[in-house]
C-alpha cells in the first residue's frame, strides 16, 4: 500500500479539528501555552493543532496528549471511534468528574472547619 493510499484512509476516519476543538474545550485561556507546558510539547506544535487549518498529530504528539488528558483525546480524534474507544472516553471522563466533585467536597468541609458563611443563618464565621 503506497503512503497516499493510507494517508487517504485516515483522513476518512480522523478529524484533527475535532482534536482542536477539545484542547480548547479542555483549556480554554491560553490554550496554546497551557497545553504545552502540561504535556512538555512545543508551543508550535499544539498551536498546529488548535489552529484553523488543523494537521493531524505525530505519534509523539498524540501519545504526550494521551497521557496529559486521557483518551477523550483518542476518541475525540476519531470521526466515528469504536465503542471500545468511546466506552474507555467516557469513563475517563466519568472518573475525573468524580474526583474533581471529591476534591469540592474535601474544599467545601476545609472550609465548614475554619470558619466560612453560613448561608442558612446568613452571617460570617471567622
Amino acid at each position: 500500500m503506497s503512503c497516499g493510499k493510507h494517508r487517504n484512509f485516515l483522513r476518512k476516519k480522523l478529524d484533527p479539528a475535532a482534536l482542536g476543538d477539545l484542547l480548547r474545550r479542555l483549556r480554554p485561556l491560553k490554550t496554546a501555552a497551557t497545553i504545552s507546558a502540561e504535556t512538555g510539547l512545543s508551543l508550535r506544535t499544539v498551536e498546529n493543532l488548535i489552529g484553523s487549518n488543523p494537521s493531524l498529530p505525530g505519534l509523539r504528539t498524540l501519545l504526550a496528549l494521551v497521557d496529559a488528558y486521557g483518551p477523550e483525546v483518542l476518541a475525540a480524534l476519531y470521526v466515528q471511534p469504536p465503542a471500545w474507544m468511546d466506552a474507555a472516553a467516557r469513563a475517563a471522563i466519568r472518573a475525573n468528574f468524580e474526583h474533581e466533585r471529591a476534591a469540592a467536597r474535601r474544599r467545601r468541609a476545609e472550609q465548614d472547619g475554619r470558619g466560612g458563611t453560613d448561608f442558612k443563618a446568613g452571617v460570617f464565621t471567622w
